[in-house]
């Protein structure tokens, strides 16, 4: 053997592969003076006690059971004749039979692996279409912020423009009553800017995780019937009727979140309904919960954009030369998650929409 520089040796019966010895086998064989040519059968059997025929082989678990309990190494292999094929070690044996078990192992492990390979290629298809799908739904919130920013800051800029322009070029010309009408006009296009970035920003914030409720104890009643009352007086063109129980328990909300939402449903219903119409706001407080409604007369949103109503940017195809930015609603809802609350939309084109709100009476920090 190491004379050849090998470590196995194959029998073979004939020029017929008979099996394999390693190097430590053949001496193990040869130790036990075995002559596989001129031996017989028996010989070798009482020799070696374990004598198996190559077609009824038995299984894994008893020929460990047969090795241990013979205390031998080796075994007899007989064809059906009870012809001596050869000698072979347990260890071999084993390696053998247990090649189909180790075959049928890598397939089923092959199976489970194309099976993975399957879901994985089924998850990565998902992830690129779910991709695909923010990045367009992305592009379109960009598209649309774009197109908001540039229309809403054009009306308020050219104001600007021109009555800086006038007021700069012809102030000597121009009576007193004149140029406050103009500064006036800047002043507003300023503050329509100015809450055109704070909406965004609020938004962002919101988004974020950056708004934080920070709720004290209010009287919602006062509260709401003060808002209201400023509201109306930038208006002379809608009627804003306001209802409460004589008798309401104090809250405790965020002033801030809740102005949010007051201001946005009533400067909506005011903006989307027609001059003289009345616009009701309702507000309860039923058990542990406090119901805000508004309602209005006015356009009503059209079914397909009932399911964008919260999207920012996103404005009723209905809504034709009507100013707005498409924030009023999706603050509103911002405003109202923060508090633990719910919002209803009620609505139907050319009839009104009504908002109800509903939120916690006591909201912890």
């Amino acid at each position: 053997m190491k004379e050849l520089d090998a470590q196995v040796v194959l029998v073979v019966n004939d020029s017929t592969p008979i099996g394999s010895f390693s190097a430590k086998e053949v001496v193990d064989v040869v130790s036990k003076k075995i002559d596989l040519n001129e031996t017989k059968v028996a010989e070798v059997m009482k020799e070696l006690p374990l004598v198996f025929k190559k077609s009824h082989l038995p299984n894994i678990s008893s020929l460990i059971s047969l090795f241990n309990n013979a205390k031998t190494d080796f075994c007899v292999v007989v064809n059906d004749e009870n012809h001596l094929l050869g000698l072979i070690s347990s260890y071999r044996l084993l390696q053998i039979l247990n090649n189909p078990i180790l075959y049928q192992s890598v397939y089923q492990l092959q199976e489970q692996l194309d099976i993975l390979q399957s879901d994985n290629d089924d998850w990565r298809d998902e992830t690129q279409a779910q991709i695909d799908q923010i990045q367009a739904e992305f592009q379109d919130l960009k598209t649309r912020l774009i197109t908001t920013i540039s229309h809403e800051l054009r009306t308020p800029l050219t104001t600007i423009s021109f009555s800086a322009g006038l007021l700069e070029s012809y102030s000597q010309r121009i009576s007193d009553d004149k140029k406050r009408t103009h500064f006036q006009r800047i002043r507003v296009g300023i503050q329509q800017m100015t809450e055109l970035l704070n909406d965004i920003l609020i938004i962002e914030k919101a988004e974020s995780g950056k708004l934080i409720p920070h709720p004290v104890v209010v009287n919602l009643k006062e509260f709401c019937a003060n808002l209201i009352a400023e509201i109306q007086l930038t208006t002379d063109k809608h009627n804003l009727i306001f209802t409460c129980p004589s008798s309401f328990p104090d809250t405790r909300l965020d002033e801030y979140l809740i102005s949010q939402i007051l201001t946005n449903l009533i400067s909506n219903a005011i903006k989307y309904s027609q001059a003289g119409g009345d616009i009701k706001i309702d507000l309860t407080c039923e058990d542990d919960r406090v119901i805000l409604m508004i309602k209005d007369s006015g356009i009503g949103i059209p079914k397909l954009d009932l399911k964008h109503l919260f999207e920012p940017f996103h404005r009723g195809s209905n809504v034709g030369n009507i100013s707005g930015t498409g924030l009023g609603l999706p603050l509103v809802k911002k405003a109202v998650d923060l508090q633990l609350g719910e919002i209803r939309v009620e609505s139907e084109e050319g009839i009104g929409t009504t908002c109800t709100v509903i939120l916690p009476s006591k909201l912890e920090e």
